[in-house]
């Protein structure tokens, strides 16, 4: 096994190429997909050191827009459940919760969305748009709206995520090469100088910033959530007309949400829930790092073959 292999890099190597890969991935240029960041990289830091202090912040975003912003309030990141066992310890954990201030169970009920797989932002009540940030301060994207990006939710203020329609950018930009409709969100908010392809996709009103409180949701208690996990997951996400990646599943219980509160990650009343892409096991032989013409450097992966 090369010394290449991530089961053997000391932490702060494993930790750096997560900054690395995150970074990429918030500029729109990822370096690698987020099944292998997931199950890869960051489960090897998940397992070897549980406390460490990434795994405990919001991942740092790169400054653009007209600014940094305080959010009103911290605007965290999710926890993640890959599998109905990780989805029911989480509930567990809130009817634990809930036991203890005699809340039944019978009044907590729990929405599904649609995770949107776009750059997570929010409309503040005074009108301006500011991108996640590292939780407490963002960028503030407004002029996003004056270069084209259609508000969806016509004024309604609240988390939410630019996005472009799934078809827009089927039909239209990845036959020109485009990886994924996220990447062309964050160069539409992150260059004053915006490409034909990307000028056109605003003209055509492709690109949005959607509030998660104005797309469908499902509504059940725990036990028909459980029951149902991959069905709610697909219906929510083939109703969806944008990219995404996963759902999200909340209580809806505001005095049981303001009692669990929140990490310095994420809040506890809400979870991501997620399919694990079909892997194989493989040993990594090396790790060489490969400039494209673009500029941009990727990470090309040795594996022996199966």
């Amino acid at each position: 096994m090369s010394d290449q292999d991530p089961n053997l890099w000391k932490i702060p190597k494993l930790v750096a190429f997560l900054e690395k890969a995150s970074l990429a991935y918030r500029q729109g240029s990822p370096i690698i997909d987020d099944d292998t960041y997931d199950h890869i990289y960051l489960a090897e830091l998940q397992h070897r050191e549980p406390d460490h202090p990434y795994l405990t912040k919001v991942e740092a975003e790169p400054k653009f827009g007209s600014g940094r912003l305080k959010h009103p309030e911290p605007m965290l990141s999710l926890e993640k459940s890959y599998s109905v066992d990780e989805t029911r310890k989480w509930v567990t954990r809130i009817l634990k919760e809930a036991s203890k201030q005699d809340i039944d169970e019978i009044d907590i009920r729990v929405m599904v969305t649609a995770k949107l797989d776009g750059l997570a932002a929010m409309l503040r009540e005074d009108k301006l748009l500011v991108t996640r940030g590292d939780g407490i301060h963002g960028n503030d994207i407004s002029s996003s709206f004056t270069k084209g990006v259609v508000d969806a939710g016509n004024g309604i203020s609240g988390v939410g995520e630019l996005v472009m329609t799934t078809d827009y950018f089927e039909t239209h930009l990845k036959k020109l090469g485009y990886a994924h409709p996220r990447n062309i969100c964050v160069g539409v908010v992150n260059s004053d100088d915006v490409n034909d392809d990307f000028l056109k996709a605003l003209k055509d009103g492709a690109v949005r910033f959607v509030p998660y409180s104005t797309l469908d949701h499902w509504e059940g208690s725990f036990t028909e959530l459980i029951e149902n996990h991959d069905i709610v997951q697909q219906q929510m996400i083939e109703s969806c007309q944008y990219p995404t990646d996963g759902v999200v599943a909340e209580i809806t219980h505001t005095e049981l949400k303001s009692l669990l509160g929140a990490t310095s990650h994420h809040n506890r009343w809400q979870i991501a829930i997620k399919k694990r892409s079909e892997t194989k096991q493989a040993t990594v032989k090396s790790i060489a790092w490969q400039t494209k013409r673009t500029g941009r450097v990727t990470p090309v992966l040795e594996v022996p073959p199966y």
